[in-house]
């Protein structure tokens, strides 16, 4: 249950930044465009004549191939970031874990297509209000502008009869939007598959593939190779073979298709997330120590950034590493996180090594390179998101870890508006808010002046005392002096 709500949490944090970034409105802005151009034959009818039209007009939006095309590039946008590794990605993955992190991803692909394809229904219907009705059958409009040639009188091809022949308005609408939804889930895993898996934006490369196959298929091949190979044209349902009628694929082949091609996608990055790097930004404990690194190699490429490392790091004292940019600190500090995989060696957290008996140690706090935030929140909601994951606290213990770094927590002040000092400090409060046994910072006095290096120097002197394990990088060795 745990993992179930971990991964929920992961989707809602998503979903927030989803809904205050422009991304998704312009996908739907360019489908409105769209069907504005589509619907004007059937505003014009209405106007004239003086009847009403019904709710069922989705289905014939998307009979052409440009139509289509347009449909799943909105649906690409929507989900070119993926594998949505930002900023503060690490924060989220060390609190519930790689596998939880990876299913909310793909929780939130498949909810935002379900909000996408809600959307495409309603464009419809909006650009034609006032001049809606209700009722269950097709209704005059459709019908008319489907058997007859009036829609030419309004410059619009008639709409596709084949559709109103063969489906109620309701089988054809939900078929329609069941398409749209499979079709836009299927572009996200794609993506997310090609991008972590192979390359970052080959996930892009395959889904514009797969929408100019389905060009190139209806333009130059048999009608019916076409439908059968290329998934965007399967929002056209009207090719779809349906109680003995059409010449196209059935309802078990489309749907077959989508399945396996969602699953396989999956799988294999479901796989790959727990072996793979993300690059993001054993002693026992009688023994005392916290941290042992045992012979740790990290190459990438023919580069060693590790090259055989064996360290130890006692529990309950501040440990300082100095060495300049590109020394391997920050290296060293994600393969204890767990971001990093080694490629030789082993990493011990608590007696239990990183990536075989745990993906990351269990109780951590860090800082590794720039503090990553939501920009549009103020610093009490960037921390409210985080700690919801866990729930190990609540809005006294958020407010209190602000307050130690000298930072006022009923601020409003976006986050996005702090200096970097600002933001360093914030960075701070999330890794020492719930109490983690061991804090990993790698350069925690970047941006500071001198009055917040002393006060976070008397914060960390402090932590030591409560029992905190503290590894400090820094290319100053004034920095890491306690």
């Amino acid at each position: 249950m745990d993992r179930i709500r971990m991964s929920l949490r992961v989707c809602q944090i998503r979903l927030r930044k989803t809904f205050t970034t422009p991304r998704f409105y312009v996908a739907l802005l360019w489908i409105a465009i769209l069907f504005h151009v589509m619907t004007a034959g059937i505003r014009g009818f209405c106007e004239q004549t003086g009847v009403d039209v019904t709710f069922w007009m989705l289905p014939f939006m998307t009979r052409y191939n440009g139509d289509q095309i347009i449909i799943v590039l909105g649906a690409l946008l929507l989900f070119c970031d993926a594998p949505f590794l930002e900023p503060n990605s690490g924060w989220q993955i060390l609190r519930v874990g790689r596998k939880s992190w990876f299913w909310g991803n793909m929780l939130y692909i498949v909810v935002v297509s379900f909000f996408y394809t809600i959307c495409l229904s309603m464009i419809p219907v909006l650009l034609v209000f006032p001049n809606v009705g209700w009722e269950t059958g097709w209704g005059k409009v459709i019908s008319t502008l489907a058997q007859t040639n009036a829609a030419y009188t309004f410059d619009q091809e008639p709409l596709d009869y084949l559709i109103l022949s063969r489906f109620s308005p309701q089988e054809a609408m939900g078929l329609t939007m069941l398409a749209i939804w499979c079709l836009s889930v299927m572009t996200g895993v794609v993506s997310y598959a090609g991008n972590f898996l192979v390359h970052r934006g080959f996930g892009i490369v395959i889904n514009c593939g797969i929408a100019l196959t389905a060009l190139l298929l209806s333009k130059f091949s048999n009608i019916t190779i076409g439908y059968y190979c290329a998934p965007p044209l399967w929002m056209n349902i009207a090719s779809y073979k349906w109680q003995g009628y059409g010449n196209g694929p059935s309802m078990a082949y489309v749907y077959s298709v989508f399945a396996i091609v969602i699953g396989a996608c999956t799988i294999l990055s479901y796989l790959g997330i727990r072996k793979k790097d993300l690059n993001l930004w054993r002693k026992s404990e009688r023994m005392e120590e916290k941290i042992r690194i045992e012979n740790v190699t990290k190459k990438f490429g023919s580069y060693a950034a590790l090259d055989g490392i064996s360290l130890s790091f006692e529990k309950g004292k501040i440990h300082g590493m100095i060495g300049r940019n590109g020394s391997g600190k920050t290296v060293l500090f994600k393969c204890i996180c767990g971001f990093l995989r080694v490629d030789d060696g082993a990493v011990f957290v608590d007696g239990k090594q990183i990536g075989k008996e745990i993906e990351a140690p269990e109780s951590i706090g860090t800082i590794i390179e720039t503090p990553g935030f939501l920009p549009g929140y103020s610093a009490r909601q960037n921390l409210q998101f985080l700690a919801g994951i866990r729930r190990k606290i609540g809005k006294k213990e958020i407010d209190e870890a602000i307050r130690k770094v000298g930072l006022d927590p009923e601020a409003k002040k976006h986050v996005g508006k702090y200096s970097l000092g600002m933001r360093q400090r914030l960075g701070i409060a999330q890794a020492i808010m719930e109490e983690p046994s061991l804090l990993i910072l790698d350069e925690p006095m970047n941006g500071l002046d001198n009055q917040g290096v002393q006060e976070m120097r008397q914060l960390f002197l402090k932590l030591k005392e409560e029992g905190k394990t503290i590894l400090l990088a820094s290319h100053n060795r004034e920095d890491i002096a306690y």
